[in-house]
């Protein structure tokens, strides 16, 4: 992801992100990821360790919650939100945020609309 859009996402969820270096996707899932940290910051506590594109999909990270006794919310609530988005990003071009579908790139996994999977294809023709 672009430094610049990566930098808008830890300003705007600083405690939910501190334990990240960086964000390893393509800058078409950024509005995906901003509406998933959006709802996973609701977690008081939990804290991201990675999140990237693996297998043609989103993955994200997470360490876990203190479970504490006044806490109104579990692993699964967390879960459910990270497999919403997960499944989401199946559908969604990490180029561009468009529909796009799981290709294979050169032994990689990715998820690409038609128009950047062409442009991926050109820029490694003859590899």
């Amino acid at each position: 992801m672009n430094i610049e859009l990566e930098q808008k996402l830890f300003a705007k969820y600083p405690e939910l992100l501190k334990n990240l270096v960086y964000i390893e996707s393509d800058d078409g899932w950024f509005n995906l990821l901003d509406k998933a940290f959006q709802e996973l910051n609701q977690f008081d506590g939990l804290r991201l360790v990675q999140v990237k594109s693996k297998f043609a999909a989103l993955r994200i990270y997470y360490l876990p919650i203190a479970m504490e006794a006044n806490n109104t919310y579990t692993y699964e609530d967390v879960d459910n939100i990270v497999g919403k988005y997960e499944q989401m990003s199946k559908t969604a071009c990490e180029a561009c945020g468009r529909p796009g579908k799981g290709v294979s790139c050169g032994g990689w996994l990715m998820t690409l609309c038609t128009d950047d999977f062409e442009i991926w294809q050109q820029r490694h023709a003859g590899e």
